[in-house]
């Protein structure tokens, strides 16, 4: 995917009201798991970096996934990442979804999007 097709809107869920997206990054992992035999899984991420007109900052994660077998070549991912409800129904091969927030205590340097991959 274009990082243009990469298109979820965190704003629209409501957690984040007088935000706006100032940075988006994107990618995909394919992982294996070491408890479950044969037992691999595609993650698509989508991260935003939203700011507010206090100038306050927060770090969200979007993250779909599937998973397979039979090794890495089997892969077979979500259609891209969201924690929208239809559009996870309607992708077959979406399993699980989540929506994470970065918490304080932190460094700054997470703010320089400049350095972040796949900017958009």
């Amino acid at each position: 995917l274009k990082a243009t097709e990469w298109d979820y809107d965190v704003l629209s869920s409501g957690d984040f009201e007088d935000f706006q997206v100032v940075a988006k990054s994107c990618g995909a992992h394919l992982k294996k798991d070491l408890i479950n035999v044969n037992s691999y899984s595609c993650e698509l991420y989508q991260i935003n970096l939203l700011k507010n007109a206090d100038d306050l900052t927060k770090l969200v994660a979007v993250l779909t996934y599937s998973s397979y077998e039979d090794g890495y070549i089997n892969y077979k991912c979500p259609l891209k990442p969201t924690f929208k409800k239809d559009d996870f129904i309607a992708d077959e091969n979406a399993e699980g979804m989540a929506q994470f927030v970065l918490q304080g205590g932190f460094d700054d340097s997470w703010k320089n999007f400049t350095a972040w991959e796949c900017n958009a």
